[in-house]
Formats: C-alpha cells, sequence, structure tokens
C-alpha cells in the first residue's frame, strides 16, 4: 500500500509537472550556473529555530588560488519556503496559463537539486524528465503484456506445430543479450524522426523484446486451463477459439500478468533510461 501511495504521487507529479515543478522548464538563471544543491534549514545563523524551512540567499565567487567556481550562503538574505507561490508563468497541458506553484520562496530562488550549466532548476528538469520515463513503462509495459497474453495464449491452447512455431520465435528472441540488441534496434531509428516518433518508437522496442517471459507463463498456465470444464463446455456450445481465449482463458490469468506487469515496469524504465543515454 505505502509503495502504492509513492507509485500515484510519482504519476500525480508527472500529470501536473508545471504546477508542481518549482520554475518554468526552459527558464534560464546563467548568474546561478553550476549551483550545488541549496540547503533547507530550519535553523538561522544565529542559533534561532524557525517553524517554517528556509533557504539562505547564495553568493558566486571563485576560489583565489585555484579559480573554481564555489558558492557561499548570504546569512543576510533569508527566504522562507512556501506553498502555492507565484513564479515562472507556465501553461499547463499548453491549455491553461497560471504562474502559480506548489511550492517555492518569494523574492528569491530555491534550486534543492542545485543547477545545470545553463542555470536551468534540476529538480524541475527532473519532475519535467519523469513524464517520459513514467509513461514510457507504462505504455510498454500495456503493450508487452498484450502482445505476450495473446501469444501465450494461442501457444498454450492450440498446442501442436503452432506452438513450435511460437516458442521457437521466443527462444530466438531471447538468446541475444538484452542490452546489445537494445542497442542495435535503437540505432536503427531514423536520425530524422520527430521526438514523438522516437518515444513510440523506442516503446515499441521495449514491447517487441519483453513479451517473451509472460507468452511462457501464460502458455504454462493455459496448458492446464484448456482442459477445465468450463472451457470445454464453451466449445461444446459452438463458442469460437477465439472468444473462448479472451472471454474464459485469459481472465484466469489476469492476477498474473498484473503481477507480472508490475515487476516489469521498472525494467522497462530502466531499459527507456539505458537507450536514452
Amino acid at each position: 500500500i505505502v509503495s502504492g501511495i509513492v507509485i500515484i504521487i510519482l504519476y500525480l507529479g508527472a500529470i501536473f509537472a508545471e504546477f508542481v515543478a518549482p520554475h518554468g522548464l526552459n527558464v534560464d538563471h546563467p548568474e546561478y550556473a553550476y549551483m550545488p544543491p541549496q540547503r533547507l534549514r530550519f535553523v538561522d545563523a544565529e542559533g534561532n529555530f524557525h517553524w517554517r524551512p528556509f533557504v539562505y540567499d547564495m553568493k558566486k565567487g571563485y576560489d583565489e588560488e585555484t579559480w573554481e567556481l564555489i558558492y557561499t550562503e548570504d546569512t543576510s538574505k533569508m527566504h522562507p519556503l512556501r506553498l502555492f507561490v507565484r513564479g515562472d508563468r507556465y501553461k499547463l497541458w499548453g491549455l491553461w496559463e497560471s504562474d502559480l506553484h506548489l511550492f517555492g520562496v518569494e523574492g528569491g530562488y530555491f534550486f534543492p537539486l542545485g543547477t545545470d550549466r545553463f542555470g536551468r532548476d534540476q529538480l524541475t528538469n527532473v519532475i519535467y524528465g519523469s513524464r517520459v520515463s513514467l509513461t514510457i513503462g507504462l505504455l510498454g509495459v500495456i503493450m508487452s503484456i498484450t502482445i505476450g497474453s495473446i501469444m501465450g495464449a494461442i501457444s498454450g491452447y492450440y498446442g501442436g506445430w503452432v506452438d513450435m512455431v511460437i516458442q521457437r520465435v521466443i527462444e530466438l528472441l531471447r538468446s541475444f543479450p538484452r542490452l546489445p540488441l537494445w542497442m542495435a534496434l535503437s540505432a536503427a531509428i531514423p536520425l530524422t524522426w520527430s521526438p514523438l516518433k522516437v518515444y513510440f518508437g523506442i516503446v515499441t522496442l521495449l514491447a517487441f523484446i519483453d513479451w517473451t517471459g509472460l507468452a511462457r507463463e501464460v502458455r504454462a498456465k493455459v496448458l492446464s486451463y484448456r482442459e477445465e470444464a468450463y472451457v470445454l463446455a464453451s466449445k461444446s456450445l459452438g463458442a469460437s477459439d477465439a472468444w473462448t481465449i479472451l472471454t474464459h482463458v485469459i481472465p484466469n490469468t489476469a492476477s498474473h500478468i498484473l503481477v507480472v506487469g508490475t515487476l516489469a515496469l521498472p525494467g522497462m524504465i530502466l531499459g527507456e533510461s539505458t537507450l536514452s543515454f
């Protein structure tokens, strides 16, 4: 239950990324480039405790000996962390324009994970990036489950030469090392494709590779289910094979498919991250 709550929070953060992120995605702060994460404090420099967390302003400087870029806290400028603050303007889902953010500071900047070389907030980048990682994993698992369930059910239900062909195809796909196969397939994606086409291309590649394990597990279950009384009754009443498989066989494997899909989701996200890298 706790893990489910965490997943729900992550997906809500991805859905409402513009509102949750403390800054705009393409808003640069060159004066704060390569800033380390700002420290959230409850006790100020004089030792006073504050119920509301706050951050200090950061001053940029250079080490006189190494000329390394360094940041130090300016304890004279304190910015309390607040909920529902006004900040960079955005369009939620490209439809509604607003400048209201879930959290932030007024009269200053808050970079909890630091900034990149352009001075863009790293936490904002992570929140927006979760849209790609989380949805690519979800879509990939849905496609993989669909292909694996259907192929496994057909293989186990019909048996014979159908089963042999499907199982040999599965063995062929599983014989390739996963990472080199991912790299080879991703390299085949044309460079001229738009980001949307590349997105769905990666989803299709991940689903194409990962359906084999589920197909074998579903096949093993269907081999026993096809001799059950309710399947034989469906056949005797004149139901087609497709109706019997979709209505009686696959639904009985739903609990197993759900568990496999849940466990496959992190692998899909890692696969997408690997291909992106």
